[in-house]
């Protein structure tokens, strides 16, 4: 399992699963938020991670919207459920580093 900036549709970030040999390349979830970091599995066997874009006012369809300025997001191992557990929308807007 991995995520990438890259990954998805449109190229705008998304989560992945690949064999350990390669093979098996396959996106699980398009997020459309640009995840910037390794993700971390839980205890509770659900995937953890933070991304670039996302928030309150975020909308990946409308290209004039406000991106948002991140968030921090769970999702099941098999790309179903994602849930954003917080959000980075301050005044000014701070982004994960």
């Amino acid at each position: 399992m991995g995520s990438g900036l890259r990954v998805g549709r449109r190229g705008e970030g998304g989560i992945y699963k690949i064999n350990p040999d390669g093979s098996g390349y396959s996106v699980l979830h398009y997020s459309g938020i640009m995840p910037l970091a390794a993700l971390q599995q839980g205890a509770d066997g659900m995937l953890y991670g933070a991304a670039v874009l996302g928030g309150p006012s975020f909308s990946p369809n409308n290209p004039t919207n406000n991106l948002g300025a991140g968030v921090v997001f769970e999702i099941n191992t098999d790309g179903a459920g994602m849930t954003v557990l917080d959000d980075f929308s301050t005044n000014p807007p701070v982004q994960p580093a």
